[in-house]
């Protein structure tokens, strides 16, 4: 059975960045749930922005703008050019969600 697991991706000085990161993805509607729980949002107000409902992505990172939308990616070169890497986002370490 494939648990989903999502990790805050931390900066150098442990503050969090906007960019998640998704190991054994299971389902976008999962993702937002996990996010709005772990934001403490009652009324559900993350939503779904940018992805390919296809039936065969698998989503590595999620990206949760201010505003509350999300944008989903397999890669993150599918984000801006300046943005290739978890080194670009400025990423230091990984702390899981529940």
């Amino acid at each position: 059975m494939k648990v989903m697991k999502i990790f805050e991706l931390r900066d150098k000085n442990n503050q969090t960045t906007e960019l998640f990161k998704i190991e054994n993805f299971t389902t976008i509607n999962e993702v937002i749930e996990k996010l709005n729980k772990h934001f403490n949002i009652e009324n559900d107000s993350l939503k779904v922005d940018y992805y390919y409902d296809d039936g065969e992505r698998c989503y590595n990172y999620v990206y949760v703008a201010s505003d509350g939308l999300c944008s989903f990616v397999e890669e993150l070169t599918e984000f801006s050019e300046g943005f290739q890497s978890e080194e670009e986002w400025k990423v230091n370490s990984p702390v899981e969600i529940n």
